[in-house]
């Protein structure tokens, strides 16, 4: 049993004499901690020693301790969403230390390893300048992104910088930045493989901007939006968090068209105003312009043809959550007087979507999704999260679940039936049990338990080795079924960060247009309803399968089980979809 040191906190010391630095983390934060890739319930590092007095212990204990502090402030942005924002000067203060660090670890590697080093890094920069440089002149900042994503993200946390989760601009800002250094840092990173003398940048002294800037002294004034603010931030008040984000959304715009109006200057007649400006913006925007002030955004693309508008959906979504902050400060708070209507309310026939946008995909367009040498070739590009690239694509078609339902897989969520002579192999849907990285899982429809499902694992999964590849993956002791997914956002989701990989590939390989529209993970939805439509499936099984919660029926419906509409799944068939070039699935290679 591990002994704690009384002399010295967060020590322990075990058995065999060695000792560590252990310290638990606030249960208030775990699960903001888990977010970051970090155990989430203590901090444990070796000090390499048996006395804190031993050569290196004391350093390492200080190193440990500054790690544990450092999560723990992230976290904490996290948990309190005060987000930092990468300024201009942040990020060249930031390009700075790392070209100093490009040049200190060349010198390292070229004393250390020589010609086999030059060798190398000739070949690295004759592959890749090429490709900096048309990323720049294209402004293909997706490709920046899935370049040096990872390596930023790094960075950014080593200097505990966390951004919003929900607002790329930042992490792309950086790695165009990043993009633009290593080509500028080029000419000396060439000479130096010549035998050039390089000199070394000095480390810099003085930096241009803070991480984050001091906030504003804010308005005496009780503004909408202040009141609004208040409501957002207070523990007391229970807000989902995706209310939260688009409320401040539309608070942002609501501000850049009139400033910060008192509730009483609040017409249905400015709103009005507000939504028809709200209407042009854009849909998708190059990073450089997503902070441009709502008016001047909407007068820069007047009149400019093939942009994607925001969609009507989106627009009541932001209405609404304007009005539900409005009615919690007047019905809850009382912040705002009755005498004064809600001027948000009144617009719900702005939702739905754009009468001529089609949702489901085309035959031709998944036969090109499973044309993709991740499925014929076995590649497994760096940003798909290993197998998920393959898998997750043929079980959205397959299932017609939820990205998110199938993203939280775990292993015993695979399984044969215990009451079928053959043992079938089952797929179990469900919100219980705790994900190793996710945590609690959840399905949309946890209220009503209506997304809890089980059905047979179709033929065409079997086919492709699913069961091999499940087997795969518990041999490797993984209980998640995709272990290298990792969550993303305010709630912690792990398909969000897979799912955006998977639309920037598959529009950068031209089978979807660029920018907004269909989504090629959730319109899988509608091609699976489409093809259970045409495969006769009766419409309980259907809503079953789906995992949603049957409309129109009777009270029978409420009598019985329903796992037996799980086996409608054998019915399953696609007009016309030809999958015979996707190569089953095989482990691959140890090492």
């Amino acid at each position: 049993m591990a002994v704690i040191r009384k002399d010295n906190p967060h020590t322990v010391k075990a058995p065999s004499g060695r000792l560590s630095y252990r310290r638990v983390f606030p249960p208030e934060l775990r699960a903001h901690i888990a977010h970051l890739g970090v155990k989430p319930t203590e901090l444990k590092r070796s000090l390499g020693a048996t006395r804190l007095s031993d050569p290196g212990a004391s350093e390492r204990w200080q190193a440990a301790d500054a790690e544990w502090n450092a999560i723990v402030a992230q976290a904490t942005k996290l948990a309190t969403e005060t987000y930092d924002r990468l300024t201009p000067g942040r990020i060249a203060d930031l390009m700075d230390a790392l070209e100093r660090s490009w040049h200190l670890a060349d010198e390292r590697e070229l004393a250390e390893r020589g010609e086999e080093f030059a060798d190398l890094a000739w070949a690295g920069w004759d592959e890749m300048l090429s490709e900096y440089k048309q990323w720049r002149v294209e402004r293909d900042v997706d490709a920046m992104v899935e370049h040096w994503g990872r390596s930023a993200e790094a960075v950014l946390a080593s200097e505990r910088i966390v951004l919003d989760p929900n607002d790329p601009s930042g992490l792309e800002a950086f790695c165009s930045a990043w993009n633009d250094r290593r080509i500028a840092y080029s000419p000396a990173a060439i000479a130096r493989l010549k035998g050039d003398i390089v000199p070394i940048p000095p480390e810099p002294t003085v930096l241009r901007e803070p991480a984050s800037p001091p906030p504003a002294a804010p308005s005496a004034a009780k503004s909408f939006e202040s009141l609004a603010d208040a409501i957002l931030s207070s523990p007391r008040i229970p807000i989902g968090i995706s209310t939260k984000q688009m409320a401040a959304t539309a608070l942002r715009y609501f501000r850049e068209a009139f400033g910060t109006p008192r509730p009483a200057e609040i017409t249905k007649e400015r709103v009005s105003e507000w939504l028809d400006l709200v209407a042009k913006r854009p849909a998708k925007l190059p990073p450089d312009e997503r902070m441009i002030p709502l008016r001047e955004l909407v007068a820069r693309y007047e009149g400019v043809a093939g942009v994607e508008r925001l969609a009507p959906k989106t627009l009541a979504t932001l209405l609404g959550a304007l009005s539900a902050i409005w009615n919690k400060a007047q019905r809850q708070e009382g912040v705002i007087p009755d005498s004064i209507p809600n001027p948000f309310v009144g617009r719900a026939s702005l939702g739905g979507h754009r009468p001529e946008e089609r949702q489901e995909l085309s035959l031709a367009e998944i036969h090109a999704m499973f044309a993709l040498p991740i499925f014929t070739r076995g590649e497994r590009p760096k940003r798909g999260r290993g197998e998920a690239s393959y898998w997750l694509p043929l079980l959205l078609l397959w299932t017609g679940a939820r990205p998110e339902e199938l993203a939280q897989l775990m292993t015993a969520d695979v399984f044969p039936d215990p009451e079928d002579p053959d043992g079938r192999w089952m797929l179990r849907i469900t919100d219980q049990g705790v994900h190793p990285i996710k945590g609690r899982r959840s399905l949309k429809t946890t209220k009503t338990e209506s997304g809890r499902r089980t059905f047979p694992v179709h033929r065409e999964l079997l086919a492709l080795n699913f069961i091999v590849f499940v087997d795969h993956v518990r041999a490797s002791g993984q209980t998640a079924l995709f272990p290298e997914l990792t969550t993303k956002g305010a709630r912690g989701l792990l398909f969000a960060g897979w799912g955006e990989w998977w639309s920037l590939y598959v529009r950068k390989k031209g089978i979807l247009p660029p920018g907004g529209g269909r989504r090629p993970s959730r319109e899988f939805r509608h091609n699976w309803n489409t093809a259970a439509r045409q495969s006769r499936i009766p419409k309980d099984a259907r809503e079953y399968l789906l995992g949603h919660v049957q409309s129109g029926g009777s009270a029978n419906d409420l009598y019985g089980g329903k796992g037996a509409l799980g086996d409608y799944v054998d019915s399953l068939q696609f007009k016309g979809l030809d999958l015979s070039g996707v190569t089953p699935w095989e482990a691959p290679p140890a090492g």
